[in-house]
């Protein structure tokens, strides 16, 4: 079996998994519980959880006596971890995966704060292993509409760190092949009603040829907790994006009605 292939089996698999798995728990997300999802396959293993927090009130009085008070709204909080073994990964499927791009998306679902944000790494599967000394980096804030997200995130070269002089020596730091990824989010005034990650294949166009490319993705449904008037506001600058299943059948009922339109 090829290794798109491979991976397409293994995202089949993992997606019927995922669904059976939250069918049962997704009550619990709405609860606000925590969230955590793991993918493994030889060579690579990513993990992504949620955390939703309530509003908590700090009050500290500084050095003149002075009393301030300072308020953190409801939140999510959470990681998408990823970590490839590349000898592993390339004794299993005869490829390197080399990160080239990571992303974060944000749309609204409908007039009544529900919100959706998706999470995304992207990786070359390469023949033979090149320098990924500088793999990419990203970070992102936004404050609007009382609402606040963000994340900041990166992957980079594995490192062992060896102390053979003594822990109160500099330590020995050796590069390995394998690489680390650490994505890390926000999301203020809102909570996280459901989150789920998957591993897709797709392909990477550079100077005008596609190669193969993985996709590692996480999804987020949230609920937004502000006011009735801060809401007012995204629903009239942010576009509302039909939610996948609406979207579905309208493609449905747009496809059915040109095939009625071309029946003699």
């Amino acid at each position: 079996m090829n290794r798109i292939a491979t991976f397409a089996v293994l995202a089949i698999v993992f997606s019927i998994f995922t669904t059976t798995a939250t069918a049962t728990e997704l009550p619990s997300y709405l609860l606000g519980t925590n969230i955590d999802q793991e993918f493994r396959v030889p060579g690579l293993n990513a993990r992504l959880s949620a955390e939703n927090l309530p509003a908590e009130t700090y009050t500290w009085t500084d050095s003149r006596g002075n009393v301030w008070t300072d308020e953190d709204p409801a939140r999510t909080n959470g990681n998408l971890d990823i970590y490839v073994n590349q000898e592993e990964f390339h004794d299993f499927y005869e490829s390197y995966l080399l990160p080239v791009d990571m992303n974060m998306y944000f749309s609204r679902w409908n007039n009544e704060g529900d919100l959706h944000a998706e999470v995304e790494f992207s990786f070359l599967l390469w023949d033979e292993l090149l320098d990924v000394s500088l793999p990419p980096q990203a970070s992102m804030n936004f404050n609007a509409f009382g609402m606040t997200f963000g994340y900041n995130g990166g992957i980079q070269q594995g490192m062992e760190w060896s102390w053979p002089n003594g822990y109160d020596q500099e330590p020995l730091i050796e590069e390995t092949d394998n690489l680390r990824g650490d994505f890390w989010y926000w999301f203020h005034n809102t909570e996280t009603t459901y989150a789920n990650l998957s591993v897709n294949d797709s392909n990477y166009r550079i100077n005008g040829v596609n190669h193969d490319c993985l996709n590692i993705n996480g999804y987020f449904d949230l609920k937004f907790t502000g006011t009735q008037e801060e809401l007012y506001l995204i629903n009239s600058q942010v576009e509302l994006i039909p939610e996948p299943c609406t979207f579905a059948l309208l493609t449905f009922g747009a496809i059915a009605a040109i095939a009625q339109r071309r029946r003699p």
